[in-house]
């Protein structure tokens, strides 16, 4: 949907100030107020609500995409070693595995190898990097989601008589130096204005992939071809997700329809994890958020990623290929509890730390701290902790044996994080990223002078600003009205996540019709029943299970809340999921 502005509307809840996003609609269904709110016009709302994959910029379209694939294609076609190196992350293993189900369909021989770094070793395309493309003796290197500031790196493997292709969605270089690469696709290569800069790395990589069939096959694609593409389409939605891509333009169709192909996928590694992990009938963006991104996730974070691509890039027709996928998710699942115990652990101490030493307090800036005991790994998520606790961005490092640091970061609005960490470059050997997450290894000896300057950077953005808490709200609406059917008509504004946030929606004139009662004792979660003139609708409210004495029936309140659909024994019923309360 359209950016629109969030306005103060001169209420508090017992969380946070209440802000109204964007124009308020008074009538209408609850999907036309909702889009009103984010800036979709009346005459654009049918066009919105059914977009499709025609409704995609050609692949052709996209920066360096047509370039790269006839590279690709020549390497393949020759019988030429290809060797594609991708990032640890799902978005790194889940491109290298749209690069293999593509090639192998166009050419089953193809002499292909899949390398995924241990995060050990370091992010993308670095020298120990180059040194293992250059002992598999490749003619073709294609760096997915990685690359596009290894200049010296790909200079280096260039001089060695190979052919580099970058496929890469990250910030450039802060000098604007690009590596001299044999092609680059990347939506905002600087000679060319795509139009929808926010595409994951697997996005990127599955255009390529497009451009590879289309020059394979001509114009007259069949169909078994164009639905290979769209078999690879889950892919790039679970990557965009994963990677927390802004919802909006290419991207939200791609998650759409991704999510849609996933439903009936003939890949054995998406049918296990619809198995074993999601509900495919009812899988959705915020299922793949919080069900599937964090178990494939922990092959990175807890063992190898490399695991995570041979799974993803799995076809049916390989002997044992099912088993094979169904022992990969075992262990992801087992991966993923552990990850838990030692992030909860470790979060723990983070958040004692900045208590300890204040830093949630005074004039908002940055959080940014480093430590021997916390992984690598896990660093990123437990920043985003950070951000929830204390509403500030956070940067946290692992400081290694031979004390560089290597740090992972969240921002919040109104901070570029990746940008950020590209004005301290001086203190670096490598980093960058995106608005909201960056990374970053700080050479030996420099974090406390990085860390300076990276609190000086957000401080300078956030002057005159406070980060007290704030919740959008989207429009009125009255409990009367919340149905199963006009909740069902909402999911048509999704899929829902970064940049097209849940509905929010605000209930005036209310009262308790219940006290609130934790959901079981000691619980930090509560129930609750809200009644608005004659009408009654069921809540729960996570994480409020301090406010419980203050929330009694018939107090009046005004209520923000997203609406939701109950299931149970086949029983449907609508239900508030309360985000805050204003008593009156």
């Amino acid at each position: 949907m359209a950016m629109t502005t969030d306005t103060p509307s001169g209420m508090s809840g017992l969380r946070a100030a209440w802000t109204q996003r964007g124009v308020a609609a008074a009538g209408g269904s609850l999907v036309q107020r909702l889009m009103a709110a984010r800036g979709v016009s009346s005459t654009d709302q049918d066009r919105y609500l059914k977009a499709g994959l025609a409704d995609l910029r050609p692949a052709r379209e996209l920066p360096g995409a047509t370039d790269a694939a006839a590279l690709i294609l020549a390497h393949a076609r020759g019988g030429r070693r290809i060797v594609v190196l991708g990032d640890y992350d799902v978005d790194g293993t889940a491109a290298a595995a749209t690069l293999r189900h593509t090639l192998r369909a166009i050419a089953p021989g193809v002499d292909l190898i899949i390398d995924i770094p241990h995060r050990a070793d370091g992010y993308g395309l670095t020298d120990d990097a180059v040194e293992r493309m250059l002992t598999l003796r490749p003619s073709l290197v294609i760096a997915v989601d990685c690359g596009i500031t290894a200049v010296s790196q790909v200079a280096a493997l260039r001089a060695a008589g190979l052919d580099v292709a970058v496929l890469d969605h990250h910030a450039l270089r802060s000098d604007g130096a690009l590596p001299n690469a044999s092609v680059i696709a990347h939506p905002e290569r600087p000679d060319a204005d795509y139009g929808n800069p926010d595409l994951c790395a697997c996005a990127v990589t599955w255009k390529v992939c497009c451009e590879i069939m289309r020059l394979h096959a001509g114009e007259s694609m069949n169909g078994e071809l164009r639905k290979q593409l769209a078999q690879l389409l889950p892919l790039a939605a679970i990557a965009s997700v994963a990677d927390v891509i802004p919802i909006q333009g290419e991207t939200r169709i791609i998650i759409r329809q991704g999510l849609e192909w996933f439903r009936s996928t003939d890949l054995p590694g998406l049918r296990i994890i619809a198995e074993r992990i999601a509900d495919v009938g009812k899988v959705h963006s915020q299922g793949v958020a919080f069900g599937i991104v964090p178990v494939l996730n922990a092959a990175g974070r807890m063992g190898h990623a490399g695991v995570c691509a041979e799974l993803l890039g799995l076809t049916a027709s390989e002997p044992g290929a099912r088993d094979r996928a169904a022992a990969i998710i075992d262990e992801l699942k087992k991966l993923n509890v552990e990850r838990k115990i030692v992030q909860q652990q470790v979060s723990e101490q983070v958040l004692a730390t900045i208590a300890r030493e204040g830093l949630d307090q005074g004039d908002p800036t940055a959080v940014v701290l480093a430590n021997a005991a916390w992984p690598h790994a896990l660093v990123g998520i437990i920043a985003a902790k950070v951000i929830e606790q204390t509403g500030r961005p956070a940067l946290l490092g692992h400081v290694q044996p031979d004390g560089r640091v290597k740090c992972s970061g969240r921002s919040v609005n109104g901070w570029d994080i990746g940008a950020a960490i590209g004005r301290c470059s001086e203190w670096l050997e490598s980093g960058g990223g995106h608005p909201m997450a960056a990374g970053a290894t700080v050479r030996a000896g420099a974090f406390d002078a990085f860390a300076a300057a990276l609190r000086a950077d957000a401080s300078a953005a956030f002057a005159g600003r406070s980060l007290k808490a704030s919740l959008p709200w989207d429009a009125q609406a009255t409990i009367r009205e919340v149905d199963c059917p006009s909740i069902d008509a909402l999911q048509a504004c999704g899929p829902f996540g970064q940049a097209n946030p849940m509905p929010t929606f605000r209930f005036q004139g209310c009262r308790l019709a219940s006290d609130a009662v934790h959901m079981k004792p000691g619980s930090p979660h509560l129930r609750l029943s809200v009644a608005q003139d004659g009408a009654r609708i069921d809540g729960v409210w996570f994480g409020a299970g301090d406010l419980a004495t203050r929330l009694r029936r018939g107090v009046p309140c005004d209520v923000l809340a997203e609406v939701t659909v109950d299931e149970w024994n086949g029983r449907r019923t609508p239900k508030l999921l309360v985000r805050d309360i204003s008593l009156a």
